[in-house]
């Protein structure tokens, strides 16, 4: 019946909501029907162009979607015991978690759990509600959601904090002083990482913290290895998460000298459904482990 409500959700109608997993319109009406005589409430408030959601409706929406979810791990994680420890993890991962963090913590616990497959998708926390809610990864990665990216149903778990860096080309004037103030730095064109929308808004704050205006980016790419590359070869300045620096180096970037950016508190974002999620709260433990490593000055690639 479950399965049937949330066709119909997603579908509009009855008659798509059939098609769309193959029974009859009969079929998925007379299943509504005895789910609403069950919840003794109308879940649909039918017409001839469709169907639309009642207020009970939607709260069932909810619910179900999470029910449905909860199946869905549930079903991964007995798959997973049959098969000997096997399993597969999405990871939506911000750029300093999929580019430095990720590929070295994952390769040790490869050699672990060899059945065990992650794919890694770039993203960033505004786009991470979106993704988990419809099933396309069971994980993000990156800088704390806004209270508006992190609805009722998601948890966020704070792993670390990454400090970030102004950087300019290796010969950049501003590279000629020890220690640029704010006011020369926000005289040149920014360069930002177009996905990362985030850290040029913390930054335009810290400079208006200091009566200084900052012109907004003049160049925006959604690869970090474009910007970087363009501000190697031009006066602008970007500003990037501390843990890419050596990468940065690699195209003839440079830190500007005792000037940090703004810090983020980043971490792990997922449903609550998933929670209980065996394989996932193993590669959380071993994230909670790398930020503490880091945090006691062992090697890490972490601020």
């Amino acid at each position: 019946m479950i399965e049937h409500f949330l066709a119909a959700c997603r579908a509009g109608s009855f008659h798509a909501a059939a098609r769309e997993i193959g029974i009859t319109q009969t079929a998925i009406t007379k299943s509504i029907r005895e789910l609403e005589k069950i919840l003794g409430a109308p879940l649909f408030d039918r017409s001839v162009k469709g169907v639309l959601l009642t207020v009970f409706g939607e709260q069932l929406q909810r619910r179900a979607i999470q029910i449905e979810q909860q199946f869905g791990f549930l079903e991964r994680e007995l798959s997973e015991m049959n098969a000997g420890e096997a399993g597969c993890l999405r990871i939506g991962a911000g750029m300093v978690w999929s580019d430095v963090i990720l590929p070295s913590l994952l390769a040790s616990f490869s050699k672990e759990r060899p059945n065990v497959e992650f794919v890694i998708r770039r993203s960033v926390g505004s786009r991470f509600q979106s993704l988990l809610e419809e099933g396309e990864i069971d994980l993000g990665l990156g800088l704390e959601p806004s209270r508006d990216d992190l609805s009722p149903d998601l948890v966020f778990d704070p792993i670390a904090k990454i400090g970030t860096l102004f950087l300019v080309r290796q010969d950049h004037p501003l590279t000629r002083h020890t220690a640029p103030d704010l006011s020369e730095i926000a005289a040149y064109p920014w360069a930002m990482y177009r996905l990362d929308t985030i850290i040029f808004d913390r930054m335009r704050r810290m400079f208006l913290d200091q009566g200084l205006t900052l012109s907004g980016p003049s160049f925006l790419a959604d690869s970090i290895a474009c910007v970087m590359s363009f501000v190697g070869e031009t006066d602008h300045v970007t500003c990037l998460p501390t843990p890419m620096l050596p990468t940065a180096e690699l195209y003839n970037l440079t830190a500007l000298g005792k000037v940090d950016g703004p810090t983020f508190q980043s971490g792990a974002v997922y449903m609550a459904a998933a929670t209980d999620y065996p394989l996932m709260q193993e590669i959380l433990r071993a994230l909670r482990s790398f930020a503490v490593a880091a945090n006691e000055g062992q090697p890490s690639t972490t601020a």
